[in-house]
């Protein structure tokens, strides 16, 4: 199947051949209200597919595949010539080639069809990084069709397409491998955008990397101070307080020493984060010193319900500002339903008080009379 790399995906969804007759699916798009993620993935294909539908496509790849956690889906290394042996296997058309490739995946897109382990239905830190993400991929693929791309292509890139008897350019496998480290290191690029707010018009990817591990370095430090590690920033407060989605043992080990509870030394935690079934999120202050740590119970990758919050010593939340913080983590930030979010033990003294919050502005007046 033109090596395979491609559209592999495109195979497991019934009827999807019938997508590539006609452009995006006008009526899908407006009987499926989109998420912004959606919106922007798809707002750059109408800027840029007609002009260079390989950018976007690799654009594309690089935000769902950092949305992912960096996970290697299966277009990301694939030559040009593998992705239009792939859509024309598909379509059994021999002329078939990366507009018909872009079609698909643009309606895969539309439906959040396009991957099984994410879903693109919702607000994400990549939300306003697509354009950019394009301008740096279309940079990346012009020096290397015009064969000026510098820099060196690792023998280990190499041998994957030698070992898949695959031929590529210098140029092309160097393209791949620095689209590929962008997909890499977007995350934590992301943090550090969403908290300084650069402009991006003016950073390059390169300039923003090293600008993003300067600050990780700076967190990384002020966090050890802390006996921490920092995880990943899902949310950042006016006041400089984050959100973090701890994704590693160590990260889960530094958070229950400094906590002083177990998150990090009963292994049943890090066997449910690393199998993908819980997520561990730490509340954290503007110098990057937790003070809440949430279990969170996964249905279908997506936060589905709260199962533990404590704080140090394993003391339960009360007191407004808290539970307000804990309220927009949960219910805002992570998007659990107000019921399965307070509705554990941990949150018996933020529940009231959160209820009272979400209840509608009639009902709040009556309950002050």
């Amino acid at each position: 199947m033109g090596g395979g790399s491609g559209v592999w995906w495109a195979l497991a969804g019934a009827g999807g051949l019938a997508l590539l007759s006609g452009g995006l699916s006008g009526s899908l798009a407006k009987k499926k209200r989109l998420a912004p993620l959606q919106r922007r993935l798809l707002g750059v294909s109408r800027a840029y597919g007609s002009v260079d539908p390989e950018a976007v496509i690799r654009a594309q790849d690089v935000v769902i595949s950092a949305l992912g956690g960096g996970h290697d889906i299966g277009s990301m290394n694939a030559a040009v010539a593998t992705l239009i042996g792939d859509i024309q296997y598909v379509t059994g058309n021999p002329a078939a080639g990366l507009p018909e490739y872009l079609i698909y995946v643009n309606d895969e897109i539309g439906r959040d069809g396009h991957f099984t382990r994410v879903t693109l239905a919702r607000s994400t830190k990549y939300d306003k990084l697509v354009e950019w993400v394009t301008r740096e991929v279309r940079r990346i693929l012009k020096a290397a069709r015009k064969g000026t791309l510098t820099g060196r292509t690792p023998a280990r890139a190499r041998r994957k397409y030698d070992a898949r008897g695959i031929t590529v350019s210098d140029q092309e496998a160097l393209a791949l491998y620095k689209i590929n480290a962008i997909a890499k290191g977007l995350g934590r690029v992301a943090d550090w955008i969403e908290v300084e707010r650069p402009d991006l018009s003016r950073l390059t990817w390169n300039q923003a990397k090293r600008a993003s591990d300067r600050y990780h370095k700076e967190l990384e430090r002020i966090a050890r101070a802390a006996g921490v590690l920092p995880g990943s920033v899902v949310h950042t407060w006016p006041d400089g307080w984050t959100l973090q989605n701890l994704t590693e043992r160590k990260q889960l080990q530094t958070e229950g020493k400094a906590m002083g509870h177990c998150v990090g030394t009963v292994q049943s935690y890090w066997y449910a984060v690393r199998d993908g079934r819980h997520a561990i999120y730490s509340v954290r202050d503007e110098v990057g010193v937790p003070h809440w740590t949430l279990e969170i119970e996964l249905e279908g990758g997506r936060p589905f319900k709260t199962l533990q919050t404590k704080g140090h010593g394993d003391r339960l939340p009360k007191g407004k500002d808290t539970c307000i913080r804990l309220k927009e983590a949960l219910i805002d930030v992570l998007g659990i339903a107000p019921g399965r979010a307070i509705s554990c033990g941990d949150m018996q003294h933020c529940r009231a008080r959160i209820e009272k919050l979400l209840a509608p502005p009639q009902q709040r007046s009556r309950r002050q009379r």
